[in-house]
């Protein structure tokens, strides 16, 4: 459970942070390269998107980003908060599993995990899309996304 939820929330930052993930270069004729980006920080507002309808807004927390995720594996959308606290996120995710999200990932046998300064939940709807929340208690974020190679 713990290397899946790590595993996760790597992929989650490294996509968040450095906003390089689905990048497709194109090689030109004249030799130059044309990069074309499919990663897009869209606002601190709330996204509305056929990812972010499936779970519930999320109010009451500062969004400080939020970006679209189209890489070769996974499509779906990430959110970046601050003043999350973990009583917060915790209520949250019970709003997430009445919006149907209670399947544990492959090799997993729970959905959430909390520690004394950390809470990290993760679950997967019935057809087969991904959601996953983390804070330290203040920062955090959202990922709903759905593997490129499901059905």
């Amino acid at each position: 459970m713990k290397q899946i939820f790590t595993a996760l929330m790597c992929m989650v930052a490294v996509a968040m942070f450095t906003a390089c993930g689905g990048n497709a270069n194109k090689k030109n004729a004249d030799g130059t390269t044309e990069t074309k980006s499919t990663v897009e920080v869209v606002s601190e507002k709330w996204p509305v998107n056929e990812y972010t309808k499936l779970i519930p807004k999320l109010e009451g927390v500062t969004i400080t980003g939020n970006q679209a995720t189209d890489n070769a594996y996974f499509v779906g959308h990430d959110v970046v908060t601050s003043g999350w606290s973990i009583a917060d996120c915790k209520a949250y995710a019970e709003q997430v599993k009445k919006a149907g999200f209670t399947i544990p990932g492959a090799g997993s046998d729970d959905v959430a995990k909390e520690t004394a300064t950390s809470y990290t939940f993760g679950a997967e709807n019935s057809d087969g899309v991904a959601v996953s929340l983390y804070t330290n208690g203040s920062n955090g974020g959202i990922s709903i996304q759905k593997s490129k190679n499901s059905n």
